[in-house]
């Protein structure tokens, strides 16, 4: 397609090769392996309901860092393929966020931001804030980032009062295993 050309409307519509994601799993699998090794966490694996089929049961996996100050990270392998995941508390996220042709998500992109939001987390940069009123909503960054240049992402405000009390969470790096 032409730089600038708009993506025909059905494009919109299809997912010519869903299985070109299925790398997600196999990396995901991998990070989750690695920091199981080289962190003091506790892992739980079980099944979820898939979120485009509440028939369907997916695997998931959790890891809880040793340290209470930690952020937890949660992933659940979707039959898409894709994956779910859940950064410390309120981050909830998709890869890929869509995976339809007209969006055209490259893999190894997601594979590199996957590495990239799990880094942040683990390495304590990570902070989130759960905001009520008006602009209920949560938003994430780097702690090291002025807040201006966070996501956010709107919640209600009856969501927002159910997800705990308004205040703003500076995860700490995971603690590592002793040689």
């Amino acid at each position: 397609m032409d730089q600038g050309q708009s993506p025909p409307p059905e494009a919109y519509e299809t997912v010519t090769n869903p299985g070109r994601f299925r790398v997600l799993h196999e990396a995901a699998r991998q990070i989750l392996d690695d920091l199981v090794t080289e962190y003091v966490v506790d892992r739980r694996d079980y099944l979820t309901a898939d979120p485009s089929s509440q028939d369907l049961q997916v695997p998931a996996v959790q890891l809880v860092p040793g340290r209470s100050e930690a952020g937890p990270l949660t992933v659940v392998f979707t039959a898409f393929p894709g994956l779910i995941l859940t950064l410390g508390r309120w981050r909830q996220f998709s890869l890929p966020a869509c995976g339809c042709d007209a969006c055209d998500e490259d893999p190894a992109d997601l594979i590199e931001e996957l590495h990239e939001e799990v880094g942040v987390l683990v390495g304590g940069t990570f902070a989130e804030q759960l905001s009520h009123g008006s602009r209920a909503g949560v938003s994430w960054g780097r702690s090291t980032s002025p807040q201006e240049h966070w996501g956010w992402t709107a919640v209600s405000r009856s969501d927002a009062e159910q997800m705990g009390p308004a205040q703003r969470i500076d995860w700490a790096p995971w603690p590592r295993r002793s040689a």
